[in-house]
């Protein structure tokens, strides 16, 4: 299990696909909105296929989509109760 989804999405910013930059980049922007998307409505804003979200998550090292709002949720809530 990652430790924190959101440290590991840095670090593997830049062995990451255009697509998944994307991805990423609204992620870091915008987790807090991101926990409540679904994957099309994530896919639309981020300008890319629904496959591009599923591959983001997997090199991410989750196993879907669902695995990774979980793993989001828990980091976001980390970070405030750490910085409140």
């Amino acid at each position: 299990m990652v430790s924190n989804i959101l440290a590991t999405i840095r670090s593997l910013y830049p062995a990451l696909t255009p697509s998944g930059r994307h991805v990423a980049d609204y992620v870091l922007a915008h987790g807090d909105e991101v926990i409540f998307m679904p994957i099309t409505e994530l896919a639309y804003r981020c300008s890319v296929s629904e496959t591009s979200i599923m591959r983001f998550c997997r090199h991410v090292g989750m196993s879907g989509y669902q695995d990774f709002r979980l793993q989001l949720s828990s980091a976001i809530a980390q970070e405030a109760h750490l910085h409140p």
